[in-house]
């Protein structure tokens, strides 16, 4: 499996781009969104990649950002969903989008991609939504150090709830890509608005909406 590639961009087109690596030029499709990070021909570039293997044809997906990348295996993950429509999203909707129209049950979000209906919007949501849960949560969850269980009456030992979903946020952030210097930012405005008995998923969702106004 080709997972990543870096070298001489030799040629762009609007659909793909090749890359000279190892004495090789590898034809790449790469998302519309990705067209203005892509280096002139003759620099370096450096890409997360996803080999599509059929009978017929090998075919190289090229992204920017592990992000975009997670994206696309995820939604390759979908009955009915190909790497073309997989692309079309990816190039579409950015990852912290993406996750936000899955949790809030978006489907007019999606079905502004090229080649996704209704059916096919309400079919990611459907078929992701636990997977996405799972994603911007569970690197958060395993952080938690013994120090911060749950005593026998619901009382946090040694840290207020409060404080240990703040650092869950934090950590669950960070899991996704963010810079330490936004999660803060983020956290610090979002604040006020937390209000008792909030879960994690209602937070991430907060700090998700207040990066992606920005």
């Amino acid at each position: 499996m080709i997972t990543r590639i870096r070298g001489e961009m030799l040629e762009i087109t609007p659909d793909y781009c090749v890359v000279m690596a190892g004495g090789l030029g590898y034809k790449i499709y790469i998302p519309d969104n990705c067209q203005e990070e892509i280096p002139d021909p003759g620099q370096e570039i450096d890409l997360h990649t996803y080999l599509s293997v059929r009978e017929d044809a090998m075919t190289l997906y090229g992204f920017t950002s592990g992000e975009q990348l997670a994206v696309f295996e995820l939604i390759m993950n979908v009955s009915g969903i190909g790497p073309k429509i997989a692309l079309a999203l990816v190039g579409t909707i950015p990852p912290t989008e993406f996750y936000l129209s899955v949790l809030n049950d978006q489907v007019n979000q999606l079905t502004k991609v090229p080649g996704i209906g209704k059916k096919s919007a309400q079919r990611i949501i459907l078929e992701l939504k636990e997977k996405v849960k799972d994603i911007t949560s569970k690197d958060a969850y395993q952080d938690i150090s013994a120090s911060e269980k749950l005593d026998n009456t619901g009382e946090k030992l040694g840290i207020s709830t409060r404080h240990k979903h703040l650092d869950e946020l934090k950590a669950a952030l960070s899991s996704l890509g963010y810079t330490n210097r936004e999660i803060e930012k983020t956290v610090d405005a979002i604040q006020g608005q937390i209000t008792e008995g909030q879960d994690m998923e209602e937070l991430l969702r907060l700090a998700l909406q207040k990066l992606n106004t920005k």
